[in-house]
């Protein structure tokens, strides 16, 4: 008997394609997410350390100069988290998105999957009836030549 040959191997190649794509994509904005928090985490010590600074520096002798220096750094560095936060908010539609795209592409790969187990169980038996058949038939011939 010849090999097993799934019809729609075609149709599964290609929704392995899309299910991989839709990884790639989720891990590709994943990335940029995670770099973005890390650089809010950053942004956030890079402030709590200008104001720790800021407060170092109201001990003796006070500089307007310099304390209009340390609370412009800080206001800086607030500026830049903010920053960080909003491309981080504009980014997780992105990503639902993306999480999504995966979920339906897994989803239909395993449909065509288990279209395919299926179908490869149906084939075995098909092959298992075969042979039953012919080793039936090879037994009936050795009964009539006997």
């Amino acid at each position: 008997m010849k090999a097993f040959q799934f019809r729609l191997q075609r149709v599964l190649d290609l929704r392995v394609s899309r299910e991989q794509k839709a990884r790639r994509s989720l891990a590709s904005i994943n990335r940029v997410k995670m770099r973005l928090e890390e650089q809010i985490r950053q942004a956030e010590t890079n402030r709590l350390q200008a104001s720790t600074d800021l407060r170092s520096g109201m001990v003796g002798v006070l500089s307007i100069e310099m304390l209009r220096v340390h609370a412009s750094i800080g206001q800086q560095h607030a500026r830049r988290a903010r920053q960080l936060v909003i491309e981080l908010a504009a980014i997780h539609p992105q990503f639902e998105e993306a999480q999504k795209s995966l979920a339906k592409a897994t989803s239909e790969r395993r449909g065509m999957e288990f279209m395919r187990d299926r179908a490869h169980r149906e084939w075995l038996r098909h092959c298992q009836r075969v042979e039953r058949r012919e080793e039936s038939e090879l037994v009936h011939a050795r009964g009539e030549v006997a």
